[in-house]
């Protein structure tokens, strides 16, 4: 949370970020064990991290916004942080994603849209866009259709059950 936020965090809102609840008390002993075992070095409140890090996810978003795509499909591993459900984590890791997703879309490039659907092959509006931006020949096409079928299906209801109300056999009122 500290590398997100270079101006440093108060501890009511770092405690919201991290646990969803206003519990600055519980921020002390996780600021000690950042200070203390990892050595890094981190300001008083504010909280701030004053020792350089390298994170994928950062170089990722500065790669997006500096138009490297190439870059940034090497660089993305999957969703950050996948097992934390931190409000803090899971909100940016939201954010990457559409950022990701926002910006491939533009690019209109095959293998960046193609690195999509490796990502996010569940997601049917990231399938149904990649596949009306690739040409009608591309080989990937047969299998976006068919993904795109599937998920179609497994949505959508396999039969459609006519609710009492609609299906013409109410009884009218005497």
């Amino acid at each position: 949370m500290l590398t997100l936020r270079p101006e440093g965090w108060y501890p009511d809102g770092l405690s919201e970020a991290l646990y969803g609840s206003l519990e600055p008390q519980r921020l002390k002993p996780e600021i000690s064990r950042l200070r203390n075992v990892l050595g890094l070095a981190v300001t008083r409140p504010p909280y701030r991290l004053e020792t350089p890090l390298w994170a994928d996810y950062l170089e990722l978003e500065t790669a997006l916004a500096r138009g490297k795509f190439h870059k940034a499909v090497r660089l993305y591993r999957g969703p950050l942080a996948p097992g934390s459900e931190a409000p803090g984590v899971v909100e940016h890791r939201h954010y990457l994603e559409a950022l990701l997703k926002d910006t491939l879309l533009r690019t209109h490039q095959a293998p960046l849209l193609l690195a999509l659907v490796e990502w996010f092959p569940e997601d049917l509006e990231v399938l149904e866009a990649v596949r009306e931006r690739l040409p009608e020949v591309h080989p990937a096409r047969p299998y976006l259709e068919g993904r795109i079928a599937a998920l179609r299906a497994e949505y959508e209801p396999t039969a459609l059950m006519q609710s009492p109300a609609t299906s013409g056999n109410r009884k009218s009122a005497p």
